[in-house]
């Protein structure tokens, strides 16, 4: 029965420990990939304090694990609490979607049905496969009639789908010796010309890949700092909104998450169970209002669809 008693205090001073080491990313890829994780600490801690609270014994020692929650809640306050970049709904919206339909998937037809069901006017996709761009065409050229293609086999397709025509689009490659590149693309919105970056950096599971990403999110945060008027920067960006280099790019440029003040949740799911984290990104520039983010839709992929509707102010 004792050692029971421990269990609360002892999880808790794991989840303590991975909490500061989620703050350490600088110093090294593993300890960047913590950041992944903060929602499920914030949780876990709780779980912890409060079983602690009634453990007769321990009720002092929980109160260790204060520290790392008020750390957890900083973090993530800003995504739950009101927010000035979110508006309540007022004029017509720009819906700009990221998805990201997983290599293996071939269940194109979920797919069609979310693009369907929530009709984004500009849609990003990530591990754009071919043979998805083909249905798109064939199936669903009235309403996406414009389509940026840069899809290949594998996890590096990439592609645009927009209602609106491009006024220019761009591939860019980044020269870090993993055939990686990024989207750019510009439409015209409400007689003013609106810039889209969409953007697919490796998965940060070893030292290379590590370096891969945060290269390419540095290139485009010097990218977008010589960029002027309305800017969406959206894709399955392999970090989480308080990773690292993500602090690095918001902290660099004007941009800021479409999740402040809206709430947040993991986008990719490991085997679509509890473990996930929020890696799906939508960033806007100060020229927007969201009115709307919203994580949903299955498309029979590991990560869930992310939505953002946007107002120019």
């Amino acid at each position: 029965m004792t050692k029971i008693k421990r269990i609360p205090l002892g999880l808790g001073l794991v989840l303590s420990l991975l909490t500061l080491g989620s703050l350490l990313g600088q110093l090294h890829w593993t300890l960047d990939v913590l950041s992944h994780f903060n929602l499920q600490y914030t949780l876990w801690l709780m779980v912890c304090i409060v079983i602690g609270l009634f453990i007769r014994g321990r009720r002092l020692a929980v109160l260790a694990l204060v520290p790392a929650l008020a750390i957890n809640l900083v973090i993530l306050g800003p995504y739950f609490l009101p927010s000035a970049s979110a508006a309540s709904a007022s004029g017509t919206h720009l819906r700009v979607a990221t998805i990201n339909i997983h290599t293996p998937n071939s269940d194109y037809e979920a797919i069609l049905n979310y693009l369907t069901t929530y009709q984004p006017d500009v849609v990003m996709i990530s591990e754009a496969e071919p043979a998805l761009i083909a249905t798109i065409q064939e199936k669903m050229s009235r309403s996406y009639p414009y389509i940026y293609d840069e899809s290949m086999r594998g996890t590096l397709g990439l592609a645009l789908l927009s209602r609106q025509p491009f006024l220019d689009t761009e591939t860019i490659p980044l020269s870090d010796g993993h055939r990686r590149r990024l989207l750019r693309a510009t439409i015209e919105w409400q007689d003013n010309p609106v810039t889209l970056y969409g953007i697919h950096p490796l998965p940060p599971i070893r030292s290379r890949w590590a370096e891969s990403r945060n290269s390419e999110l540095h290139a485009i945060q010097n990218m977008i700092a010589d960029e002027a008027g309305p800017l969406i920067l959206l894709g399955d960006f392999n970090a989480s909104p308080w990773a690292y280099p993500l602090r690095q790019l918001t902290a660099a440029t004007d941009l800021q998450h479409a999740a402040l003040g809206l709430g947040i949740r993991p986008t990719w799911y490991l085997e679509r169970v509890v473990f996930g984290a929020p890696i799906d990104h939508v960033f806007v520039s100060p020229d927007w209002a969201v009115n709307a983010y919203t994580i949903e839709g299955d498309i029979n992929s590991d990560h869930t669809p992310v939505m953002a509707d946007v107002t120019l102010r």
